[in-house]
Formats: structure tokens, C-alpha cells, sequence
């Protein structure tokens, strides 16, 4: 499996229309260059898409992603793409949302670990669910899950296997 990570990321958190043309470009640009060096899998950080922020238009994130997720298609580049997001039964995930190159949706991880404000229930705890860590089915019996930010250091046990899938072709 041939991995690209892009860390653009966070850029334009003001809110507003303007951030998802800003982040979907910079999604389609590395994309594009995903395809250009043959990789199968696009690793997009926390919050490339949406920001970093639980403040964003649902509907106009919704049409951002289903751009991506079709250009991602098109150039047949797998995604493991970090944003926030709002599910159908309303809750809001700091999600990382894993696609397999011929565009279809595997599902999610979302982060484990919301960060508090110490001795005060303030912050992304009260603004992102959690949902349990899941792997996915990548391709035969290779599987693919995520950790955002400092998951691995969860109160609950989160087990985590690291393979050097990421420097090789396979």
C-alpha cells in the first residue's frame, strides 16, 4: 500500500463559505498529487476539511465532501480524511472518514480522547461524541483504522497495530 499525508490543516477556522472552498482546494491539490505519485490511500489530518471547529455549516460541508470524496473517485485515491462532521442521527464527530479508491464509504473513527479544560467539563468534550475505535476492510485481509491526536493515550486501552505498510508498496 502506497501512502501521501498532507498536513494542511486548520487553515481558515474563521467559519464562513470561504473556509470550505479554501480547505476542499487544498484536499483536491493533494489529491491530485496522491494520484501523481500512485499512492492508494490520501492521509488527511484532523480537521482538513472542515477545521478545526465544531462551528461550521453542516450543508456546506456536506457538498465539500461529496466533491472531494468524487475527485478522490475519479483519480482513484483512497481517503482517510480528518474533519468534523455531522452524522444523519445528529451528532457531531472529530471524525477521520476512510473511502477506498473506487469511492466507497467504509465508515469512521472518531476521536477518543476529547480534550477538557482540567477540573471543568469545557472544550471539545462538550462538542464532539465518541464512538467506538473501529478497522475497516481495506483490501483482502489488510485492514485500516486511526488515531487522532493523543487517542493513544485513552483511558480505556485502545490497541494499536503499526505496520511499515506506509514506506512500501505492497
Amino acid at each position: 500500500v502506497e501512502v501521501v499525508g498532507d498536513d494542511r490543516r486548520r487553515r481558515g477556522a474563521d467559519g464562513g463559505p470561504d473556509r470550505f472552498r479554501r480547505q476542499r482546494y487544498l484536499i483536491l491539490k493533494a489529491i491530485e498529487r496522491a494520484a501523481r505519485e500512485q499512492a492508494d490511500i490520501l492521509l488527511a489530518p484532523e480537521g482538513s476539511l472542515s477545521g478545526y471547529t465544531h462551528t461550521f455549516g453542516a450543508e456546506a460541508l456536506g457538498k465539500a465532501l461529496t466533491s472531494a470524496t468524487d475527485f478522490a473517485r475519479e483519480k482513484g485515491v483512497g481517503l482517510a480524511l480528518g474533519t468534523c462532521f455531522v452524522e444523519e442521527y445528529g451528532k457531531c464527530y472529530n471524525q477521520i472518514r476512510f473511502y477506498r479508491p473506487d469511492g466507497k464509504y467504509l465508515g469512521f473513527h472518531s476521536k477518543i480522547l476529547r480534550e477538557a479544560v482540567e477540573h471543568a467539563p469545557e472544550g471539545e468534550i462538550n462538542h464532539y461524541a465518541a464512538s467506538e475505535s473501529n478497522a475497516f476492510t481495506w483490501t483482502g485481509d489488510l485492514e485500516l483504522s486511526g488515531l487522532i491526536c493523543n487517542d493513544d493515550q485513552a483511558a480505556s486501552p485502545v490497541e494499536v497495530h503499526c505496520e511499515s505498510l506506509v514506506t512500501e508498496k505492497s
